[in-house]
């Protein structure tokens, strides 16, 4: 179903695997969101962000891709004012203890969590 009354966000998805990524696309497309690139390792994802920064509203990032931690990715986004949700399937504990201060999304993936995750981004953003 299409997210209505809200505008649409730019969504960045950092995925290292690609089930999940084309998943997580096919739930932001139905909620209304354009996805507007998707990265799997964190020098991809350290580019496009530095590349496509303007572009970007909003980030889903899986907290580990291809066993690399990505606070990296975090810190870059956070520099650059964009917020992000993080995807994993460590514990929210475990995450803030890593450096991780965004609303966190347990895999598998489900709509209605990454709908609340994003409206929380907003109000946040909004504050």
């Amino acid at each position: 179903m299409k997210q209505t009354g809200q505008s649409a966000l730019r969504v960045l998805v950092i995925e290292d695997e690609t089930i999940l990524a084309m998943e997580l696309e096919d739930i932001l497309e139905d909620l209304g969101h354009r996805v507007v690139g998707v990265a799997a390792t964190v020098p991809q994802a350290t580019q496009m962000i530095e590349t496509m920064a303007h572009r970007i509203d909003a980030v889903v990032l899986d907290a580990n891709l291809a066993g690399q931690f990505a606070s990296s990715i975090a810190d870059a986004l956070a520099a650059r004012n964009i917020p992000y949700i993080v995807a994993s399937g460590y514990g929210p504990d475990d995450l803030r203890a890593s450096g991780f201060d965004a609303p966190i999304l347990s895999k598998p993936y489900h709509a209605h969590e990454i709908r609340d995750a994003l409206l929380t981004l907003r109000r946040s953003d909004a504050g």
